[in-house]
């Protein structure tokens, strides 16, 4: 075991010492690499513009050897560790509560009304602001037929947002016209 280590040690020091290029299987050339650590699955290095990980499969075969992993090393380390992954998997699922079909029904409303509120929100407020500019300008359009209809508009539209202003453009509408 401490010759493994040892052999490990010696090829980062080295490594490190060095900080040659590397080039992966894809054909990605990193400069100045330094090997930061060993990991199961591949080597962590610090290269001219940052740090990466490659995993073994990336690395050329000899570049392989040198931190002793070969394909039936990477596939037996790659099966244990999905083995770990399903064993977990399972455990979660066993503890997790089996949901009914009143809660899916329950989750897939909530879902639909998430999705639909938002949308009928806007609907609501054209609705309500089409319904304010009716309200606001009826002293116009009861005066519409009026000699001074122009005038009323005017004074509604600017003062009409008072109550005061909106009061008097509605009253002046209702008046009479004098010429008649």
């Amino acid at each position: 075991m401490w010759k493994t280590r040892f052999t490990v040690m010696l090829v980062l020091i080295a490594a490190l010492a060095l900080g040659d290029d590397l080039k992966t299987v894809s054909g990605k050339e990193y400069k100045r690499v330094k090997v930061s650590r060993v990991e199961p699955d591949g080597i962590v290095i610090t290269h001219k513009t940052g740090v990466t990980k490659l995993l073994f499969s990336e690395l050329p075969t000899e570049v392989q050897r040198q931190f002793g992993y070969g394909p039936a090393k990477i596939e037996a380390e790659t099966a244990a560790a999905r083995s770990g992954e399903e064993k977990e998997e399972r455990v979660v699922q066993q503890e997790k509560p089996q949901e009914t079909k009143p809660a899916l029904l329950i989750k897939t409303t909530a879902l639909i009304t998430r999705v639909i509120a938002p949308m009928t929100h806007g609907v609501w407020v054209v609705l309500v602001i089409a319904v304010a500019l009716f309200l606001y300008f009826i002293p116009s359009m009861v005066g519409r037929h009026k000699t001074d209809a122009v005038a009323i508009f005017v004074f509604n539209l600017f003062l009409g947002w008072t109550f005061l202003g909106w009061v008097l453009a509605l009253v002046w509408a209702c008046t009479k016209d004098p010429s008649d």
